[in-house]
């Protein structure tokens, strides 16, 4: 269920965004995405998750991959430069970023690494983009982790996939759900 809701916000973002990228028409294109990120992305295989849902739109050719590392968070990647170097294979509409959830002391990094990595993404042609988390169990750092996400979006002028508004907005609905 947590992957299949993340993933349904991922693609409803993505799938709008395809929309308008040139006058082929979306079923005939395909959407290219790349995964940067830990074990919040790996978790129920987010990106298989997307790549499927992706592909039930119709007949069209998509491609999704993933560079995770466990317990990584975005500076890690980029010093260890396999992100960029899956970033320069090129023909991406989309990177999306992901570390973990960020909270105060960590927002700081996730900002300064999403604007060095959204450089780098734009190099190539694609649109950057931050996969928000949520938090861990028994926590109440939502909003924490949104105003994370949120400055680090608006300071590299990055979209947001808002995985964690998402569950809460469930939540609402159906109290009970079992995202943890």
């Amino acid at each position: 269920v947590r992957a299949l809701l993340a993933a349904a916000s991922l693609v409803s973002v993505l799938g709008t965004s395809a929309c308008g990228r040139d006058a082929l028409a979306p079923e005939e294109q395909g959407i290219s995405v790349l995964f940067i990120g830990n074990a919040y992305t790996a978790w129920y295989d987010l990106p298989g998750v997307v790549e499927a849902l992706l592909d039930s739109v119709g007949p069209r050719p998509n491609h999704v991959e993933r560079e995770i590392m466990a317990g990584l968070p975005l500076s890690d990647h980029w010093f260890l430069g396999v992100g960029q170097e899956w970033i320069n294979k090129g023909g991406w509409d989309y990177v999306l970023l992901q570390q973990g959830p960020s909270v105060s002391g960590g927002r700081a990094s996730l900002v300064e690494y999403t604007k060095r990595f959204a450089e780098v993404i734009r190099g190539v042609g694609a649109q950057p983009g931050l996969w928000q988390v949520w938090p861990v169990p028994d926590s109440d750092s939502f909003d924490a982790i949104r105003a994370s996400y949120k400055a680090a979006a608006d300071s590299a002028g990055a979209f947001m996939i808002p995985a964690a508004d998402t569950w809460q907005e469930a939540w609402k609905l159906d109290a009970s759900l079992p995202f943890y």
